[in-house]
């Protein structure tokens, strides 16, 4: 006979000692000893078990589906076209397969050296849809002035020796300039 489905549920019942605390289950535990006790116990877990919605197994809960932001994001590039999709379509596709800014503090550099709103997001893929939306929403000009730090996170990873290097020479060009 399996039992995992019945040691899952005493998990989850052990999982709720931090909520009602150690005397509680000291106290159920005695009573679920007492023979009386056990046999009303399992009267009430029929009669619960009874009164529950026929076809659910329990094994699968079903989620809410969580909208992709990024993919919203994705498609309302694509929609907009011209010369901004052009220049944004490779970085996006790169941001998604981890290839330009991997990392959260990647994507807020990148905004801040860039003068951007710096994504608030606690997840990468929603800071990045907010980053996106952020280059999305410049004017043609200011996105073309970027294109070439966004080639730069495309072509390396800023923890590269190429990387470092061009981030060298920016700074070099910056105070020349």
């Amino acid at each position: 006979m399996d039992e995992t489905r019945e040691i899952e549920l005493l998990s989850d019942l052990a999982n709720l000692l931090k909520k009602h605390g150690r005397e509680t289950f000291e106290s159920l535990a005695a009573m679920l000893a007492e023979p009386d006790f056990a046999h009303q116990l399992s009267d009430v877990l029929a009669a619960i078990a009874a009164a529950a919605p026929p076809g659910r197994t329990g094994t699968q809960v079903r989620r809410k589906e969580v909208p992709d932001r990024l993919g919203r994001v994705a498609t309302r590039l694509a929609k907009i076209g011209g010369e901004t999709e052009a220049a944004l379509r490779p970085f996006v596709e790169a941001m998604q397969s981890g290839a330009a800014l991997p990392a959260m503090k990647d994507i807020k550099g990148f905004a801040q050296r860039n003068n951007l709103p710096t994504p608030a997001s606690k997840s990468r893929r929603d800071a990045l849809a907010s980053l996106v939306t952020s280059l999305i929403n410049l004017p043609l000009q200011d996105l073309r002035e970027l294109i070439p730090e966004l080639e730069i996170s495309l072509g390396a990873s800023e923890r590269s020796l190429e990387g470092w290097s061009r981030i060298i020479e920016r700074s070099r060009a910056e105070l020349n300039g």
